[in-house]
């Protein structure tokens, strides 16, 4: 086939300004190139966290504006160069390529720090980015899955999923279901000083 498809240059999000205040839909330029470590995912599915329903509601102060937004499964659109190399951690079990269907951790992490590597923690990151929770202004501006695409920073661990499994079903993986895992592996796991 002789036609080209035009790659998209904008994403469309729904930003969240205020408590009170209905979410605006707004266009996010696309970045034109990826840094090492980045992946440019297009939203098939996002689901709604407590933490999301929270913070619309005022129960939970979160900068704004921001896309909300970290439970979700995508398709991986770009890739930044290299992401198999430099010192940020990406699982290196599955072979991503553009065109995989992926979910991923709910934040970014550096991997090297104590509650990263000593205490297993890389929720407790001391330079943690969680998706849905940052300023639209951070990075770029692309930080929640209430939007078209999100881009996943180099820290984001990102799990091809099986054919087999519907992206209805695995969208909360990333928060609802990781929260039980976690919990079940830290009531065995000896803590670093405990």
């Amino acid at each position: 086939n002789r036609l080209q498809l035009r790659r998209a240059t904008k994403a469309v999000a729904a930003v969240f300004h205020e408590v009170g205040k209905p979410l605006e839909l707004q266009e996010i330029p696309l970045p034109d190139k990826l840094n090492e470590g980045e992946l440019l995912v297009r939203m098939e599915v996002a689901t709604i966290c407590g933490s999301d329903l929270h913070t619309v509601s005022g129960k939970r102060q979160e900068p704004m504006p921001l896309v909300l937004g970290h439970e979700g499964v995508g398709v991986i659109e770009r890739i930044g160069s290299d992401i198999f190399s430099g010192n940020r951690p990406r699982h290196r079990g599955w072979k991503l390529q553009e065109g995989d269907r992926v979910t991923f951790s709910v934040a970014d992490s550096c991997g090297l720090c104590p509650e990263c590597t000593l205490h297993k923690l890389p929720q407790k990151c001391v330079s943690l980015m969680k998706y849905g929770h940052s300023r639209i202004s951070e990075g770029s501006g692309l930080n929640g899955t209430y939007a078209s695409h999100i881009l996943l920073r180099p820290g984001t661990h990102a799990v091809k999923l099986p054919n087999q499994l519907s992206s209805r079903v695995c969208a909360p993986a990333n928060c609802a279901l990781a929260t039980v895992v976690n919990a079940l592996d830290m009531a065995r796991l000896l803590r670093y000083g405990a």
